[in-house]
């Protein structure tokens, strides 16, 4: 079963004028009426990158769909393209699109995508399903969505930043380099090409990269500027109490993921796992499986953690 198109109306969500709509895709099992699933997986892609990065269809190559592979493992999948990026849309007042509208948005997404799957409406094959256990996925810029999101809204049952950084000193390079200009535009569309070292191995092949490449979106300037800030996501990781999984490249973005685990002191629960063979796109790694198996396995044995009061974050 391939992907089925999501569009939702947040418009009432967001302090925008005009019409706001949040696409994504929703994967299910072709058997799901038989084998009803229990778990929906919320992925957020990085910066410049749209849902695709998890959904990856290129002639001449197998096996690249993330997607996919959770589906086979039972799991619902709903890959989103946040505002600003992908096919969702691109509010005129760029300026206010920052992580904590975004988290927010999500949220509220989220919310609408259980409803949908509660009532039927979702899919045309798919049964009414409850009870789900939701795990918030992000990579790259997603994981620093997915780490504001659940320390503010604590919207999932467990949540896997991959191959972001919260411990600002650890940031591989320079990022004030790659601050945009103050006359920059609302929207950047992303160039990759001097940031192949970082993003893949070696052995990934030149038509996956070029095909990736020419994939690229926009980015709004807000958000970039704050994905630039290191640390900026340290408060709402102190708030987490739920299981992490963090996940790292051995060539990624970190240059000592082993301090990561020590961001989230409120949850019990703190997984760290660096995929060996990988640069900080995962999903185009030769060795992507194994993280692909380690995260299902993860997400199929974690326990629900119950809620504990929240502290107060600083705006």
């Amino acid at each position: 079963m391939g992907p089925i198109a999501q569009v939702f109306d947040v418009s009432a969500e967001t302090p925008f004028s005009g019409k706001q709509m949040v696409v994504g895709w929703l994967f299910a099992p072709d058997d799901a009426a038989r084998k009803v699933p229990q778990s929906l997986v919320v992925c957020l892609p990085g910066g410049t990158y749209s849902k695709s990065y998890f959904h990856f269809i290129l002639d001449g190559f197998t096996g690249y769909s993330m997607a996919e592979y959770f589906v086979s493992r039972d799991h619902l999948v709903l890959a989103l393209d946040p505002l600003g990026a992908g096919e969702s849309t691109r509010p005129e007042e760029e300026q206010m699109l920052t992580r904590t509208v975004i988290a927010s948005i999500h949220h509220a997404v989220v919310k609408m995508a259980i409803a949908r799957l509660a009532d039927g409406s979702a899919a045309t094959h798919l049964p009414p399903v409850t009870g789900l256990t939701i795990t918030g996925l992000g990579h790259s810029m997603g994981g620093m969505l997915v780490v504001t999101q659940q320390g503010r809204h604590e919207t999932y049952d467990r949540i896997a930043p991959l191959g972001w950084v919260n411990v600002p000193s650890t940031v591989v390079g320079d990022v004030k380099t790659f601050m945009p200009p103050a006359d920059a535009p609302r929207y950047i569309m992303g160039s990759r090409a001097d940031k192949h070292t970082i993003f893949y191995m070696e052995d990934v092949p030149e038509k996956l990269i070029a095909a990736d490449d020419a994939a690229a979106t926009t980015i709004p300037v807000t958000l970039l500027s704050e994905l630039l800030s290191p640390g900026i996501s340290l408060e709402e990781a102190k708030q987490i109490y739920v299981p992490v999984f963090i996940g790292f490249g051995e060539r990624d973005m970190s240059l000592n993921p082993h301090l990561e685990p020590s961001t989230y002191p409120s949850s019990t629960d703190v997984t760290l796992y660096i995929l060996k063979g990988s640069a900080h796109c995962h999903n185009f790694a030769s060795s992507r499986r194994l993280l692909w198996d380690r995260l299902c396995n993860w997400i199929e044995r974690c326990e629900r953690v119950h809620p504990h009061p929240k502290l107060p974050i600083s705006s």
